[in-house]
């Protein structure tokens, strides 16, 4: 299993949501964060005196390794504006997912159920 955290332009969070639950992502975390790239929150040449941070959106996916590289491309692929703070992409490894209400671990936290 792998988790994907994707920091993102919060006005891309929709564009994002959609297409991770087009690719097939039965669910995710979405967190408002605030936080600063390369630039250090500018966009604007000569301003490197003063940090800012900007609102960023964070979503959180655990997934099969299997799906990995079809979500990460969903976001890439909605999140993409081609100017600088489109935001970042990480991947890690998760060594378990443990469904609450049912004790399901592993993938079988992971696949959508039917209540």
């Amino acid at each position: 299993m792998k988790r994907i955290e994707a920091i993102v332009r919060p006005e891309r969070t929709s564009r994002v949501r959609d297409a991770l639950v087009a690719a097939g992502a039965a669910g995710m975390t979405v967190t408002q964060v605030q936080g600063m790239g390369s630039l250090h929150g500018f966009l604007e040449e000569g301003v490197t005196d003063v940090t800012q941070v900007l609102p960023k959106t964070r979503i959180d996916i655990v997934c099969r390794d299997e799906d990995v590289e079809r979500f990460v491309e969903a976001v890439i692929g909605a999140a993409r504006t081609g100017e600088p703070g489109d935001g970042k992409v990480f991947v890690s490894p998760v060594e378990e997912a443990v469904r609450i209400r049912n004790g399901k671990r592993g993938d079988n936290a992971l696949v959508a159920e039917e209540l």
